[in-house]
């Protein structure tokens, strides 16, 4: 976890990686020398805070997360940016009542 700032090098959407673009708008790399899924407030404006919140709920329970980092990016608002993993895949939730199929797993 990094409570550090780190400035942009490169943005793009995230569309042009092959992410859906539906909860992630952009991706940029940073002189950190990571990558970075953005959430900004011009996405939402209660987004960044939402997933610094949910980072720290995840961690407390013991639930893997990548690193986080804020994200300057020159004039613009600061985002929220989770370490993208590479080699590491989506959690796709296709159940519409997850707690039943979980229920019916056990």
């Amino acid at each position: 976890m990094s409570m550090l700032s780190v400035n942009v090098l490169h943005e793009v959407d995230s569309s042009t990686l092959g992410f859906d673009g539906a909860d992630l708008k952009r991706i940029a790399h940073y002189d950190d020398g990571h990558d970075y899924a953005m959430k900004r407030v011009e996405d939402d404006h209660r987004l960044p805070l939402s997933e610094w919140v949910s980072y720290h709920l995840f961690k407390a329970c013991g639930i893997p997360v990548p690193d986080y980092a804020i994200l300057i990016r020159g004039q613009l608002p600061p985002a929220f940016g989770s370490r993208l993993v590479h080699g590491s895949s989506q959690i796709q939730w296709h159940s519409p009542n997850i707690v039943d199929t979980f229920h019916n797993a056990i």
